[in-house]
C-alpha cells in the first residue's frame, strides 16, 4: 500500500538570472523568495506574479509559484507552474525535484521517479531529490534501489548532520530488509552509540532482537519507533507480531485491529489477523484472512495457518 512520506522541497529558486531580464523582475523574485521562506505565502505569491508580469518567461518565479501552491495544498496548480518552469528551462534541477514531490502527492509514482532522476542527472549533489528518491523506493519495496541511493547520499552529507544520520539509519534498515543482518547491525549500533533514541536504528535493532528470540528487548526498541513516518508502520506490525508470539492475545488483538483499520489490505497485517483469529479459535476469520493473503502471493505462513484452520473446522473444500 502506498503511504505518503514526508518529502523534502528543494525550496525557492533564486538562480543567477540571465542579464537580459529586467532588474525589477529579479528583485521581485528575490523578495518573493524571502517572503516564501518566512511563510508569508500571499506576499510571495504577489511578488512572483509581479516578476512574471515584467518577464513572462522568467523560469524562477514560475517555479516558485509552484512551491507556493504546493504549500497551500493545491497540487494541480503546483504541477502546472512547475511544468511551465521546466518547459522554460529544461535544466532547472530544483524545479524537477519539486515537481517530483507534487507527483508523489498526486499518486503518480512513475512520474515522480522520472522527475527526481531528471533533477539528479542535472545535479547529482541535489540532496533533497536523492533522499526523496530513496524514500520513494523504500515505500514501494524497492530495497536494492533505495540502498544504492542511500549509499550515494551518505557520501554527500556529513555523518553528524541530521540528514547524514537519517540516511545511515535508513541504510541500516535497507540492509535489514535485504536480509543482511550483519551489515544492518553494524550501522545501527554505530548510530545508537551516538544517538540512542534514533527510531530507525532502534527498529533495526528491535527486528534483530526478534530474530535472536529476545522478545522483551525487541518490544522496547520497536515501541520507540512507532511514530516514525517511514518505519513506524513496520514497527507497529512487528510489535503486534511479537505480542502474538508471546501469547499476549489481548494486546495483540488491539494492535491488529488498529493495523487492519490503517491498512486493511496489507498482507503482513492480514496474516497477523489470521494467526490472531486462530489463537482465539475463530476459524472462519482465520480462513478468510489467510485466503486473502494467498490470493496475492504464495506465503508459507499463510498456507500453514490456513491448513490449521481447515483441520480444526469444516470450513474448507
Amino acid at each position: 500500500m502506498w503511504r505518503l512520506l514526508p518529502l523534502f522541497l528543494a525550496g525557492a529558486a533564486c538562480a543567477p538570472p540571465p542579464a537580459s531580464l529586467p532588474s525589477a523582475a529579479i528583485a521581485l523574485n528575490r523578495r518573493g523568495v524571502e517572503a516564501l521562506e518566512a511563510g508569508r505565502l500571499d506576499d510571495a505569491d504577489a511578488r512572483f506574479r509581479l516578476a512574471l508580469e515584467y518577464h513572462g518567461r522568467f523560469a524562477e518565479p514560475r517555479a516558485n509559484l509552484g512551491v507556493v501552491m504546493l504549500r497551500r495544498g493545491d497540487l494541480t496548480r503546483a504541477e502546472q507552474h512547475l511544468r511551465a518552469a521546466v518547459q522554460l528551462n529544461p535544466e532547472f534541477d530544483e524545479a524537477w525535484s519539486n515537481l517530483g514531490v507534487v507527483l508523489v502527492g498526486q499518486g503518480d509514482l512513475d512520474g515522480a521517479v522520472d522527475a527526481f532522476e531528471r533533477a539528479l542527472a542535472l545535479d547529482p549533489g541535489l540532496v533533497d531529490a536523492r533522499r526523496n528518491l530513496a524514500d520513494l523506493w523504500m515505500r514501494t519495496g524497492r530495497w536494492r534501489e533505495a540502498r544504492a541511493q542511500l549509499y550515494r547520499l551518505v557520501q554527500l552529507v556529513r555523518a553528524e548532520a541530521p540528514v547524514g544520520r537519517r540516511s545511515r539509519a535508513l541504510l541500516a534498515y535497507c540492509e535489514l530488509r535485504l536480509e543482511r543482518p550483519s551489515a544492518a547491525r553494524v550501522l545501527a549500533e554505530d548510530i545508537l552509540g551516538h544517538h540512542p533514541e534514533d527510531p530507525v536504528a532502534r527498529t533495526v535493532r528491535g527486528a534483530l532482537h526478534v530474530q535472536a528470540g529476545r522478545s522483551h528487548s525487541a518490544l522496547q526498541d520497536l515501541a520507540a519507533a512507532e511514530a516514525d513516518p517511514v518505519v513506524g508502520f513496520d514497527a507497529r506490525v512487528r510489535l503486534a507480531s511479537v505480542r502474538l508470539s508471546m501469547g499476549d492475545l489481548a494486546v495483540s488483538a488491539r494492535r491488529i485491529r488498529a493495523l487492519l483499520a490503517e491498512a486493511p489490505d496489507h498482507d503482513a497485517v492480514r496474516l497477523l489477523a489470521a494467526w490472531q483469529a486462530a489463537g482465539e479459535s475463530r476459524w472462519s476469520d482465520a480462513v478468510r484472512h489467510a485466503r486473502a493473503v494467498l490470493e496475492r502471493a504464495d506465503v508459507p505462513a499463510g498456507r500453514r495457518v490456513l491448513a490449521l484452520a481447515c483441520s480444526e473446522a469444516d470450513l474448507c473444500d
